[in-house]
């Protein structure tokens, strides 16, 4: 008895462990999702009211189209250098070091703008774009790898919805907030 006990038991907490796992898996999936379409969103945010940042910042349409291009530029010159610190200090403090630098990058941003300093607000973008390249591609590398190879292409693919739906909140939410502060005066005026 004592045996069919202890077979019934090791099964228990093994069923137990698997959903544990089961759910941090999807805590871990969703939270990633969430960075990452917020991070899209803030590299898209800035195209659908461009010319409205351009009058507001006193630049050149063409100008202030860098501003839109900074983050995924960064991003694409520096993601290869970035990989090895990845790989070197683990998915998820640089993820946490990422998400720590686009806050900052956000506020820097917000400041910038609301200062009508085009110049910072093209340098914070810039700054902006190295982390989301290394969340991009750390949080990639943890959904990925935490699946068998039977899930990781689903697994994945449902990751990855979240840079496509970060860049339409981002082009549908930027009028409504150009609309909400608008007329708002800036500092250097």
């Amino acid at each position: 008895m004592s045996a069919g006990l202890d077979a019934v038991t090791t099964r228990l907490r093994a069923v137990r462990r698997g959903f544990l796992d089961e759910r941090a898996f999807v805590a871990c999936l969703v939270g990633t999702w969430l960075l990452t379409a917020a991070t899209h969103h803030y590299i898209i945010a800035p195209a659908s009211v461009l010319s409205t940042v351009a009058a507001d910042l006193g630049v050149t349409p063409a100008r202030a189209v860098w501003l839109v291009s900074a983050v995924p530029a960064s991003w694409a010159v520096t993601n290869f250098a970035l990989g090895v610190w990845i790989d070197r200090l683990g998915d998820y403090r640089m993820i946490a070091i990422g998400t720590g630098i686009v806050v900052l990058a956000g506020g820097w941003s917000w400041w910038a703008g609301r200062e009508g300093a085009f110049g910072s607000l093209l340098a914070a973008r810039l700054v902006a774009g190295v982390a989301v390249g290394v969340i991009w591609t750390a949080s990639t590398n943890l959904v990925g790898g935490a699946v068998s190879d039977a899930n990781r292409g689903t697994t994945i693919g449902v990751f990855i919805t979240s840079a496509p739906a970060g860049f339409a909140i981002g082009q549908l939410s930027g009028p409504l907030v150009a609309a909400r502060f608008a007329g708002t005066p800036t500092s250097s005026r």
